[in-house]
């Protein structure tokens, strides 16, 4: 499989498992089994131990395969089409306290809900929108159905909301809590915590462009933050002796 954009990792095949970590937008990932959630009617996806990816917001290799037909913007029982400052959610949906990954899910939108667009946000991390649908309630754009599908121009009196700063090349910015630990690699100690939202500066990687360094004896999974400009122009720095 493939993320279209920022993935959210649980250590189960439900919203109601815990966060465990964050896939890339663009990284790939070997599906090693699948689980139906006739909850949310979609199908969850493992990738590793005790780590699932939503299989409605990834693509996939066999997509299309056992798959039905287009889903319009009416009901399927032939309800009201949705208008162009409404959205639709196909499959329960995390509202989230603001636009983007690194904000706290505050609610779930059931299967079939519907509610009200009265905001945009475009998040050029992930090239995507995020829909406000009150006050400090997010969803994330790509996975909602909505009565302007296929029109670029947001609905009338819709304005976009206002955009943080960017990252600048060479920092990053914590997708999810992040462990910080004194090398890189899972094995090595914590020795601190990167909190959702937090920036840091990258002073170095490894070879692998798996773990970044953020100071001395200070690294961070890759996967569990967004990059400013490009990875490849980090230098590789030496990395301290596993620990025994």
């Amino acid at each position: 499989l493939r993320a279209p954009v920022a993935v959210v990792v649980r250590s189960g095949p439900g919203m109601d498992y815990p966060q465990v970590d964050t896939l890339r937008a663009g990284q790939d990932a070997y599906i090693r089994d699948r689980a139906y959630d006739a909850d949310v009617q979609g199908e969850w996806l493992m990738i590793g131990e005790d780590r699932w990816v939503a299989g409605w917001v990834v693509e996939t290799a066999d997509v299309g395969a056992g798959a039905g037909e287009a889903v319009s913007t009416g009901d399927a029982e032939g309800g009201a089409p949705l208008r162009p400052d409404e959205l639709r959610a196909p499959v329960a949906v995390v509202v989230r306290s603001g636009p983007g990954m690194v904000y706290a899910e505050v609610d779930v939108l059931a299967a079939g809900a519907r509610a009200q667009i009265l905001d945009r946000f475009y998040d050029a991390d992930i090239d995507a929108e995020w829909l406000r649908i009150g006050e400090d309630r997010w969803v994330a754009g790509w996975i909602v159905e909505t009565g302007d599908a296929g029109n670029d121009a947001p609905p009338a009196g819709v304005t976009a909301a206002p955009t943080e700063a960017p990252l600048a090349p060479g920092t990053l910015k914590a997708a999810t809590a992040a462990i910080v630990r004194s090398g890189p690699g899972a094995n090595y100690p914590q020795v601190g915590l990167l909190r959702a939202g937090e920036r840091a500066v990258i002073d170095g990687r490894s070879l692998d462009g798996f773990w970044l360094r953020i100071g001395e004896g200070r690294w961070v999974g890759a996967s569990v933050v967004i990059v400013g400009g490009d990875i490849e122009a980090i230098p590789v720095v030496e990395t301290p002796a596993p620990p025994d």
